[in-house]
């Protein structure tokens, strides 16, 4: 029997794509053509501030029009049963969390628990739900927890390909939720 985990996720990039939502929000609402590498805070073409802009629309208002990655449902009710746990742990606002809240109830996605950090880092909350996994798809956010007793992946995305893991990172790459699936079934046997 497998022991319980609590396997923290990521929203924005693991669970629900918004690449292309933030490309048609950015041609809307700044007049621009946008890649999906340049959906990210650190390479919107117009800086920081604009791209705040157009997230904070689409976070609330817009955020049914987020494709859901398909493949991340088999992998988590294979997990839930067995005995796995998931908490969405998101860079967000509380009002932000509520509309996660919509989409993971339309979804029929089985969370547990939503966690908005505040836009503060997600260590401390991992630490206090017992987290023993964290998904993610920026790099930087997984960098400082490489110390904690964490099991830490980094999910490959079209819009992360320039994020380089340094040398020696304990960071696990993954490619899709498959390879994620296994990996945690590995860890648990070991543990």
């Amino acid at each position: 029997m497998y022991k319980e985990l609590t396997i923290a996720l990521d929203f924005d990039g693991c669970v629900a794509l918004g690449d292309t939502v933030k490309m048609k929000y950015a041609k809307m609402l700044h007049g621009i053509d946008i890649t999906p590498s340049q959906t990210l805070k650190q390479t919107y073409p117009l800086g920081e501030k604009k791209y705040v802009e157009v997230v904070q629309h689409i976070n609330i208002d817009y955020i049914m029009e987020y494709e859901l990655d398909q493949t991340c449902i088999p992998a988590l009710e294979t997990l839930r049963k067995k005995g796995f746990r998931f908490v969405i742990l998101s860079s967000r606002t509380k009002e932000e969390i509520e509309a996660v809240k919509k989409f993971v109830v339309y979804h029929k996605l089985p969370i547990e628990e939503l966690h908005a950090t505040l836009l503060e880092p997600k260590r401390q909350i991992c630490l206090d739900i017992g987290a023993k996994a964290l998904v993610e798809d920026c790099l930087y956010k997984l960098e400082p927890l490489e110390h904690d007793p964490l099991e830490l992946f980094f999910f490959r995305r079209p819009w992360n390909m320039h994020e380089k893991m340094k040398k020696g990172s304990k960071v696990k790459e993954i490619f899709h939720w498959k390879e994620f699936a296994q990996a945690m079934e590995n860890l648990s046997v070991i543990k």
